[in-house]
């Protein structure tokens, strides 16, 4: 049976350099090392919709993707890059003892048998065994009601001595003018005392303004021993946290080529909302590899576009994704165009980008990713 598929394929660059770049003549991108596509053959029972998450088994990067079934109940699947296969999946039922007892959850591996499960508009979460089975139950025992919050698909923590590093949110309104200094976005959690302890406060510079609710929420990754990274949708910045000095220092890392940031003075409407989501540059993840910080931001191709109905953008392909890298020893940006792909995965010297394109061939279904070498 056919499970893995890998096409060297540099023709497939074409597929990257249709996309259109940015005009300002002065503007150039970078290309990768090298480029191959792979196939991984999907199991009979994926799922449409999910969300992801990653972690480091056996120096091995696995892709963690997850999503409830028809039946509500939690399906996770990992992916292993260097075999090439799904893993078998751990299957968590909604209801009952060892359920996850929610409508929507959100997933953090500690290893392939320490996984914590945060249910949705709950005041507690979980740690599950990589057999599906219940672990213990933590309540979050907070007196502003805050829970654990998924930036978009990605879900992530930081586990620190003791302690779980989580975004959150709680349930001060969206459009209160005062949102970003009444709530913050990250916060300790202490499991001997079973309550949060410490927490982690946006940047000055937004208090007063708002954006949509899905730009709100951060993403953390590690950086180093002593300190984590913090990515904001809606900062071309980038946040590195010190553990020890609980002192936060920040990084460009952007491109005024790909858009400004936007803070808006009022809430938008539904329709406005939409209009920000595909005009406005979007930072979605960051993540540090080896010595270097990569950044996914998605964005419109050229600024001229933003004068185009925001439907028009969509079929026509106005608006694209990139990859920013900051060298930490030169402090030197570089550019790299993507594919419109939901998971991105470091392992080693690779960028594995994919989870939308698919293939059928007979009753075997195939996800493609594009495998990129980093300089």
């Amino acid at each position: 049976m056919k499970v893995y598929t890998l096409i060297k394929s540099h023709l497939l660059v074409t597929l990257v350099l249709v996309m259109a770049s940015c005009s300002d003549p002065g503007f150039v991108y970078s290309e990768f090392a090298s480029l191959d596509s792979l196939e991984i053959e999907m199991p009979k029972d994926y799922l449409q919709f999910t969300s992801w998450s990653n972690y480091v088994d056996q120096d091995r990067n696995i892709l963690v993707e997850y999503g409830l079934n028809s039946k509500s109940d939690l399906v996770i699947h990992q992916i292993d890059f260097i075999s090439g296969k799904y893993r078998d999946p751990i299957i968590i039922e909604r209801e009952g003892p060892e359920g996850h007892n929610s409508t929507d959850v959100s997933v953090f591996f500690k290893s392939n048998d320490s996984i914590y499960l945060f249910p949705a508009a709950r005041q507690h979460f979980y740690l599950f065994g990589g057999d599906g089975r219940k672990i213990d139950r933590y309540p979050y025992n907070s007196s502003d009601y805050s829970r654990y919050y998924r930036a978009g698909y990605y879900s992530n923590a930081i586990l620190n001595e003791g302690e779980l590093i989580i975004p959150v949110v709680n349930d001060i309104r969206y459009d209160d003018p005062l949102y970003f200094s009444k709530t913050v976005p990250i916060k300790y959690y202490d499991f001997e005392q079973s309550r949060f302890d410490r927490q982690i406060s946006y940047p000055n510079y937004v208090f007063g303004n708002l954006v949509p609710s899905s730009y709100t929420g951060p993403t953390v990754s590690k950086y180093d021993r002593s300190s984590f990274l913090i990515n904001y949708r809606f900062s071309d910045s980038l946040y590195i946290w010190n553990f020890e000095s609980e002192e936060m220092t920040s990084l460009y890392c952007g491109s005024e080529y790909f858009g400004s940031p936007k803070l808006l003075q009022s809430y938008p409407d539904q329709a406005k909302e939409l209009e920000y989501k595909i005009l406005e540059v979007d930072f979605e993840q960051s993540f540090r590899n080896d010595d270097k910080l990569y950044r996914i931001v998605a964005h419109l191709s050229d600024q001229k576009f933003r004068e185009v109905p925001v439907f028009e953008i969509i079929d026509r392909g106005y608006r694209v994704m990139s990859l920013i890298e900051l060298d930490l020893n030169t402090q030197e940006l570089s550019y790299y165009k993507l594919p419109i792909a939901k998971y991105f995965v470091f392992d080693g010297s690779f960028l594995y980008a994919g989870g939308v394109s698919i293939r059928e061939e007979g009753d075997l279904t195939f996800r493609r990713f594009y495998r990129y070498s980093l300089n």
